[in-house]
C-alpha cells in the first residue's frame, strides 16, 4: 500500500529575527549550492564551496540580521524556512563591478530611482513552483518602497535562464550589465530592476 506524503502548511512571510540565524545560514548555503554547483549549476564546485565558506554561517547571517541597512524576509512553513530574501537599502547599481548601463529610456528611468538592492532571493527546492519566490519578490519590493526606493535592482547570472525568465515575467527590465567574481571565474550578469510597491512583511 503506497503512502501519501502530507502537504506542508502554506508558507507565511515575516521579517527574520536573530533567532533565525542558524536556520537561515543552513538554507542560504544549501540553496546557493543547488543553484550554482553541479549537477544543476554551471560553476566550479571548489569556487562554490569557497564562496559558501566566506558568506554563509550562523555568525555571518547573525551579523546581517543586525545590519541596519538590510531587510531580511523569510518564508516559513511548519516551523521550517522555505525561502528568504535580503534587501540592501541605500545601494545603487553603479557600485557593481564593470558596470555598463543600458541606453534604453525605460532602463535609464529605472536606473535613476533604483536605490535598494535585492541582494539575495532563494527558495528551498521542495517549494519551487509554489509561488513562494513571487511572494518574496513582492515583499522585497515593498521593503524597498518603505526605504524610499522607486525601484528594486538586482544582478542575475546570464547563465541562469530560469532566474532571468522568473524576473522578466514579473516586470523586471534589464538596466545594465556587470561582472561578479567567484573564485577563478568572472561571471557576466544582467542588472535588472523592477518598480517598488507598498506594504512590507510584518
Amino acid at each position: 500500500m503506497s503512502s501519501i506524503t502530507p502537504t506542508p502548511p502554506a508558507a507565511t512571510l515575516r521579517r527574520a529575527t536573530p533567532g533565525d540565524a542558524v536556520a537561515l545560514a543552513e538554507l542560504a548555503a544549501r540553496t546557493f549550492r543547488e543553484t550554482y554547483a553541479p549537477p544543476a549549476g554551471p560553476c566550479d564546485p571548489a569556487d562554490v564551496e569557497a564562496y559558501v565558506a566566506d558568506h554563509f554561517g550562523p555568525a555571518l547571517q547573525g551579523a546581517e540580521l543586525a545590519d541596519a541597512r538590510l531587510r531580511v524576509v523569510v518564508a516559513e512553513s511548519g516551523g521550517a524556512l522555505a525561502g528568504y530574501a535580503v534587501v540592501r537599502t541605500a545601494s545603487r547599481p553603479g557600485e557593481a563591478d564593470n558596470f555598463a548601463p543600458a541606453s534604453e529610456q525605460e532602463a535609464t528611468a529605472l536606473l535613476e530611482v533604483a536605490t535598494a538592492e535585492l541582494a539575495r532571493l532563494y527558495v528551498d527546492r521542495p517549494w519551487h513552483g509554489s509561488g513562494v519566490a513571487a511572494r518574496l519578490l513582492d515583499a522585497a519590493r515593498a521593503e524597498a518602497a518603505a526605504a524610499g526606493a522607486g525601484a528594486l535592482w538586482f544582478s542575475v547570472y546570464q547563465r541562469n535562464p530560469r532566474a532571468v525568465a522568473f524576473y522578466r515575467k514579473r516586470g523586471a527590465r534589464t538596466i545594465a550589465t556587470a561582472t561578479f567574481t567567484m573564485g577563478r571565474e568572472v561571471q557576466h550578469d544582467w542588472l535588472m530592476a523592477v518598480p517598488t510597491t507598498s506594504g512590507g512583511a510584518t
